[in-house]
This record gives structure tokens, C-alpha cells and sequence, in this order.
């Protein structure tokens, strides 16, 4: 900055005291022209130079940032550790979707129709189960055997998704789903123990590899195996000891 002040008093100096004369018109026309590429040199270093602190200063707020997170999950862990579990995706979200889908398909019923996203998401429950060429009271009588009780046991598959009194999603419908499969050992499953229950009744553990995985669990119960997926996705959340090897 130092240096364009003095160019520029050094052409104010030969403008005033004689430099300017008719004379030496060409060798100050030359001067003054060497002198604006001068400034314009300058203009583009200082512009450069503007540029490099700008940046200089967007990298010192970033790391003012950084240090400011750093600061905060050194300070405050518990805090930190609750705000990221608060943040992600639950794994009953899609278990508590398909509960939201059997209000919305009811809804659909009782206006006399089913739209694309009821077709999808009796294919979701159903699997291969649900034909694309199927009319609306075909797709009407499948949903409506999803109450019917599975052959062989006390449950329905609408039992495996319960909800209180107040409509909030329970462990009910998991434990049901589970209990199906207890109940259908002897008949279904040759007799091979796949879900632990202690004494009193209460589920303990389960081993759906005994019998082929969840692809076998879910053509005996009528259902995909992408929604036995779901519900067991849903048993984790809820605290149960699950194995998805």
C-alpha cells in the first residue's frame, strides 16, 4: 500500500511542476503508462492478498469450531452421549410404520378403496403372497385374513403389532410374534425347540437357524421375511437379546 501512494505522488509531482509540458508530452505519456500497470500490479497483489486472509480467517473460525466440539463432548460426555442416541433412527421406527399402515389401510377400507400405498404395504406383510393383477377385493379379502388366526396356533399376524390404550406401539406384538413360533414347534417345526421359554412363561432366548432362518420362520407364518426382519429389529429396541447372524 506504501508503495502505490508514492507512484501516485510521484505523477501528481510531474504533473504540477512541469512535467507535464508540451515537450515532453511522448516521454510522460511513456511514464505515466509504465506507472498505471504499476497500480494495477499492486491492485491484483492487494486483491490476492484480501483473498489469502479471507480464507485464513473462514479457517480459524472453523477451528474455533472444532475446538468448541471438542470442548463440549469433553465437558459434558453424558450429555453428548444422550443427544446422539436422540438422534438416530430407532430401530422400532419401521416396526411402529407398520402399525401406523393397518390405520391407514383400515381408513382406506372404509372408504371403499385401496391405493398404491395400500397394495404396498400388504406386499410388505404378505410377500410373493400379493399378485400385481390382483382386483381391490382381492386385496381386500387378503388384508382382511391378516386377523385370522394361523393354523396351529392362538395368534393372527395383525397380533405381532399391539398398540395401549392410548395408541403408543408395546412389546405385546412381539412377544405374540414369538409365541406363535413356540406354539407351532411340534406341528411346524418338527418338534425342534427354537424359542427358549423358562418356567414361568417368559421368553428367554430363540434360534431361527434350527430351522432354516428367518426365510423358513416367514413362509410358515404367511408372511415376508423382510417383515420378520422387522419385527426382530423392533425386539432389540425393546431390549430383547437378538442374534442376526
Amino acid at each position: 500500500m506504501k508503495k502505490l501512494i508514492s507512484i501516485v505522488l510521484v505523477v501528481v509531482f510531474i504533473c504540477l511542476f512541469g512535467g507535464c509540458t508540451s515537450n515532453s508530452t511522448m516521454d510522460n505519456s511513456q511514464e505515466i503508462e509504465e506507472l498505471k500497470k504499476q497500480i494495477e500490479l499492486l491492485n491484483t497483489e492487494n486483491k490476492n492478498l484480501k483473498t489469502e486472509l479471507d480464507a485464513l480467517k473462514l479457517t480459524n473460525e472453523d477451528n474455533k469450531t472444532e475446538n468448541s466440539s471438542t470442548t463440549s463432548e469433553k465437558d459434558f460426555p453424558l450429555f453428548m452421549a444422550w443427544l446422539d442416541q436422540e438422534n438416530r433412527s430407532s430401530e422400532r421406527d419401521m416396526y411402529e410404520s407398520i402399525i401406523n399402515g393397518f390405520v391407514y389401510v383400515d381408513d382406506e377400507i372404509e372408504r371403499g378403496w385401496l391405493d398404491e400405498g395400500s397394495i404396498r404395504f400388504l406386499s410388505l406383510i404378505k410377500g410373493s403372497a400379493v399378485s400385481e393383477q390382483a382386483t381391490t377385493q382381492d386385496l381386500i379379502k387378503i388384508y382382511k385374513s391378516l386377523d385370522y388366526k394361523i393354523s396351529d396356533s392362538t395368534y393372527s399376524i395383525r397380533d405381532f403389532f399391539c398398540i395401549d390404550d392410548y395408541g403408543n406401539s408395546t412389546n405385546t406384538g412381539i412377544y405374540n410374534f414369538l409365541e406363535t413360533i413356540d406354539q407351532l414347534e411340534a406341528q411346524k417345526f418338527d418338534g425342534k425347540d427354537i424359542v427358549f421359554v423358562d418356567f414361568d412363561g417368559n421368553v428367554t432366548g430363540w434360534d431361527f437357524d434350527a430351522v432354516g432362518g428367518d426365510a423358513k420362520i416367514a413362509e410358515t407364518l404367511g408372511i415376508s421375511p423382510e417383515l420378520v426382519l422387522i419385527i426382530m429389529h423392533a425386539a432389540v429396541d425393546a431390549g430383547f437379546d437378538v442374534s442376526f447372524g
